[in-house]
């Protein structure tokens, strides 16, 4: 790698990315976990899943994983996720250190600007600032097909509040309340579900809301994955217990809206 190629702490430049991304693509395939890994993952879909849709999962988890692994350490989601666990073992023969060389400046400057001494929010929104750099630029048709875009947290809290003071006014009832349910159709890596219980409007009846009636779905499965661990994360802070969340589905929205307006 040359030092015209990128400048230092700067994500690699789109052809050498797309060079990297390919590499890592060629050798997923062949993996010889990859075919029980687009099993397990067909099991834990709502939506039908390609040989693609894994092979692309997996690409994004080996560009991904040490953002994510700064963030999510000391979690136990990171070491009880069940997907973590299939993803370890799809994964086991791979080293990926030769082909992260392209974003190892990029990695290494985001893990010195990572607030590893602010709160939540703050440490939420430097993932995904650095999760959505890092798609864009790894996925650029991905990310354009599919409009990859993440909500500022300022905007995030204002919206929650909005809703929660709406509702309040119009219905007089409280996001916490039985049969108030909680979704976001297109949820990303689950912020607004993770904020929503980090701002604490959630507390009064936290567990039958989690368990229950806060609820997102997301198409892309690295944002999926990203999201339940999110929000066991964010449970596990508020509550001291691990629980795994089922309540983020990887399913196609619009065509569950489709198949059931038929």
């Amino acid at each position: 790698m040359t030092s015209a190629s990128r400048t230092p702490g700067a994500l690699p430049r789109p052809g050498v990315a797309a060079a990297a991304t390919e590499e890592i693509r060629s050798r997923v395939a062949r993996l010889p976990g990859l075919g029980a890994f687009r099993d397990w993952l067909r099991g834990a879909a709502v939506r039908p899943v390609t040989d693609e849709d894994a092979s692309g999962f997996l690409v994004g988890w080996i560009l991904a994983e040490p953002l994510l692994d700064v963030f999510f350490r000391g979690s136990p989601a990171w070491t009880g996720n069940v997907c973590q666990g299939a993803l370890r073992a799809a994964l086991e023969p791979f080293d990926g250190a030769s082909v992260q060389d392209a974003y190892a400046p990029w990695l290494r400057a985001r893990h010195l600007d990572c607030p590893a001494g602010g709160g939540y929010a703050e440490r939420l929104g430097w993932l995904n600032d650095s999760v959505s750099a890092l798609f864009r630029r790894a996925f650029v048709r991905d990310a354009q097909v599919l409009g990859v875009v993440f909500t500022p947290l300022e905007v995030v809290d204002f919206i929650i509040r909005s809703k929660a003071e709406a509702i309040r006014r119009e219905f007089g009832r409280e996001l916490w309340e039985p049969g108030v349910r909680i979704l976001d159709p297109f949820c990303g890596t689950g912020t607004f579900l993770a904020r929503t219980i980090d701002l604490g409007l959630l507390d009064p009846n936290l567990e039958y809301k989690y368990r229950r009636e806060l609820r997102g779905n997301e198409f892309v499965p690295l944002f999926w994955h990203v999201a339940r661990l999110n929000l066991e994360t964010e449970y596990w802070r508020r509550t001291g217990d691990y629980v795994p969340c089922e309540g983020v589905r990887l399913v196609d929205t619009f065509a569950e809206w489709e198949t059931e307006g038929e």
